[in-house]
């Protein structure tokens, strides 16, 4: 759930094994069965994930986070998204938006940030933002629900309805909601998770 997150606020990850300490970018750090079909990481054997750091590249931004998952039945999302916007006024100046489940890996929504950036946050932005973020998706024999979810999450996204600026001490609200009530009706919300941050390290 945190990994599209971690994406949109530029996360570096930080492993370290008996041979020293790397870095790697949170957009970098998962991987596809196109990398390696038997892992979900970068991380090797012997390594382990000591730390996150979050650089103050969207300090300030507005973030929006969503998980629409079955209700009691799995913890993981049929999709989610997190996204992270830079505003004046009522102009998108620049966005990061990262969906997941829709694919092998975490997937940043590139098209849809340079689409959006000079554009005014509004009815049309996010519809359109919307419909970009879909073109072209192919579903697989059971998961074409997956296409109106993500098209609707990213319109969602461009609005942030309710967001408020990151600080040192982000909250954010995660909202878990049937997927029925994302397609045909309003939207309920339950649930929050409270991340520290503490210098340029992210703690539990």
């Amino acid at each position: 759930d945190t990994a599209p997150a971690m994406i949109a606020l530029d996360a570096q990850m930080v492993i370290r094994s008996s041979g020293g300490e790397r870095i790697v970018a949170a957009q970098d750090y998962f991987v596809g069965p196109g990398t390696d079909i038997m892992r979900l990481t970068t991380l090797q054997p012997g390594e382990l994930l000591t730390a996150i750091r979050i650089p103050g590249t969207w300090a300030g931004a507005e973030f929006y986070t969503e998980k629409v998952a079955d209700r009691k039945v799995w913890d993981f999302p049929l999709v989610n998204i997190a996204a992270a916007l830079k505003v004046s006024g009522t102009t998108i100046e620049r966005a990061r938006i990262v969906v997941n489940a829709v694919a092998a890996q975490p997937m940043r929504l590139e098209a849809v940030e340079q689409f959006v950036a000079g554009k005014p946050r509004n009815e049309e932005t996010a519809n359109a933002a919307g419909e970009l973020a879909v073109r072209g998706a192919v579903p697989l024999a059971h998961n074409a629900y997956k296409i109106p979810l993500m098209r609707n999450l990213v319109k969602q996204a461009d609005k942030l309805y309710g967001a408020r600026p990151m600080s040192r001490l982000m909250q954010t609200t995660v909202k878990k909601k049937l997927v029925d009530a994302i397609l045909f009706g309003p939207l309920t919300t339950s649930g929050s998770a409270v991340v520290d941050v503490e210098g340029d390290e992210l703690t539990a």
